[in-house]
């Protein structure tokens, strides 16, 4: 009987009795048998390519920071691996050796060189950090844009996005990232004592992406018989419908009313790094509603 597949070892006698298509009776039974789990256990190794054993959206490390050297202007980016951002053929990428790249000088390859993907340096706005690698040789570097889908340097066609830095007043910002969360300096994103109705606020997060800001608020009345709140919504909801804290005093306690706290990461943001926000006064006035930004939890594909 002819081999039909490399799982099919009926070569034996017609008497023999075959087991998932394997001979494994007859004079050369145990000869049938251990070619066949030799050939088997070599497709099967075959099989298990870096694609199978990719898990999609997985992310180990490759943690940003600024580097001390030029904070303004250089990333450093720590060991790790990720999943390509591929959904039919995921790959695995590993950066063995911690880098710098600098956002001030356009992209080359290899540490303490160019990161900038778009020109010859980052300007105000947010950096998309982009590992990538070679296909045909395995080479991985890191590269920074402005895009979310970037034009990649020559040969290097497989990619993945581990986090996003803004660039202010002409700087980068001042990050502690860990994992998914990255703390920034404190930044006010708004402070008035006015009524504001719903509408979208921008907060200093990245854009280009959805984010979870990290806010804190300062509220307080300035007069007796005040009573005011702060709304936040998602910029999915359409809407500031969530009450954060109200204050109010009364004619009977003519103190002012003072509150603070931190909101914590519910309220996605729009690619504009954009959410709802309002605050009502009912009566009386305010003395103080600030709100400020102090960092951002950022998923980088793995949901």
């Amino acid at each position: 009987m002819a081999k039909t597949s490399i799982y099919d070892y009926s070569t034996a006698a017609a008497s023999n009795t075959d087991i998932g298509g394997i001979g494994i009776l007859g004079s050369n039974a145990v000869l049938n048998f251990d070619n066949a789990f030799r050939e088997i256990m070599a497709q099967i190794a075959t099989d298990i390519s870096p694609r199978r054993l990719s898990i999609q959206g997985a992310i180990y490390g490759l943690t940003l920071s600024n580097n001390v050297g030029d904070a303004v202007n250089d990333i450093d980016i720590a060991v790790g691996m990720a999943t390509t951002d591929s959904v039919t053929d995921p790959r695995t990428m590993v950066l063995a050796t911690a880098i710098t790249k600098r956002l001030d000088a356009a992209w080359s390859v290899g540490t303490n060189q160019g990161g900038w993907l778009d020109g010859a340096s980052m300007p105000n706005g947010t950096g998309h950090a982009f590992m990538m690698q070679r296909s045909d040789t395995g080479v991985t570097d890191i590269g920074f844009s402005a895009s979310t889908s970037p034009t990649l340097p020559a040969n290097y066609d497989r990619k993945r996005r581990i986090g996003s830095i803004p660039r202010e007043g002409g700087a980068l910002i001042t990050i502690k990232q860990d994992g998914p969360l990255f703390r920034r300096a404190t930044k006010v994103d708004r402070s008035s004592t006015s009524a504001a109705a719903s509408a979208l606020l921008a907060l200093s997060v990245p854009t280009g992406i959805n984010v979870y800001p990290l806010l804190n608020y300062d509220i307080a009345t300035g007069t007796a018989s005040t009573d005011a709140q702060l709304l936040i919504g998602g910029a999915w909801e359409g809407s500031a419908t969530n009450t954060i804290d109200r204050v109010f005093t009364t004619s009977l306690a003519n103190t002012a009313s003072v509150t603070h706290g931190g909101i914590g990461p519910i309220f996605q943001t729009n690619t504009s790094a954009q959410i709802y926000f309002a605050t009502t006064i009912a009566s009386g006035s305010l003395s103080t509603n600030v709100l400020s930004t102090v960092g951002w939890i950022d998923n980088r594909g793995t949901v």
